[in-house]
């Protein structure tokens, strides 16, 4: 066994102590893989509640022993943020990052760099899709476009809740006048 130098020693700590750039933009597209995924369960959750609430409202404007076209007005606005609401739940197929598990072995004939690489490109393509790939099965609508409209369709759940909650206190101050 040849001896090392000082020198090739520090190199050799130096490069298992601190990361590479390669494995930091790998780490970087975790986390950004993992952004999205809570983007995802913040929103499906934020959802939930508001349908919880159009529940609530449809529930309350039931109590009224006259139906006032303002409370069907509010029930009915309620009803359309819940059937939007539960479309944005609706089970959905998110891209995964990597190759399926049965074709892990695949990975086992690249290198440590080639592997790296391909799980580099599968989080790109797993975040921001790749909707221009020549081949029609290799295209994917990536997770933030999803998250976006799902993000899209809660607002439109938001705004129709807050106008079928105005409409019933709009209709109970109008009692009360």
């Amino acid at each position: 066994m040849s001896k090392q130098t000082e020198a090739e020693a520090e190199e050799i700590e130096e490069e298992t102590e601190s990361p590479s750039t390669k494995e930091l933009t790998l780490e970087q597209a975790r986390l950004r893989y993992q952004d999205e995924e809570n983007r995802r369960s913040a929103v499906e959750g934020k959802v939930g509640t508001i349908i919880t609430v159009d529940a609530l409202i449809i529930s309350i404007g039931g109590l009224f022993t006259e139906l006032e076209p303002f409370i069907l007005l509010s029930m009915g606005l309620a009803l359309m943020s819940v059937g939007i609401g539960l479309w944005t739940l609706r089970t959905r197929d998110y891209n995964q990052p990597g190759k399926p598990i049965d074709d892990f072995l695949q990975y086992e004939d690249l290198s440590v760099e080639d592997q790296r690489k391909q799980l580099l490109f599968d989080y790109i393509v797993a975040i921001d899709g790749n909707e221009n790939a020549a081949n029609i099965e290799d295209k994917k609508i990536g997770n933030k476009k999803k998250n976006d409209r799902k993000y899209l369709y809660f607002d439109v759940c938001v705004v129709l809740t807050s106008l079928a909650l105005a409409l019933i206190l709009l209709s109970a101050v109008i009692g009360y006048l």
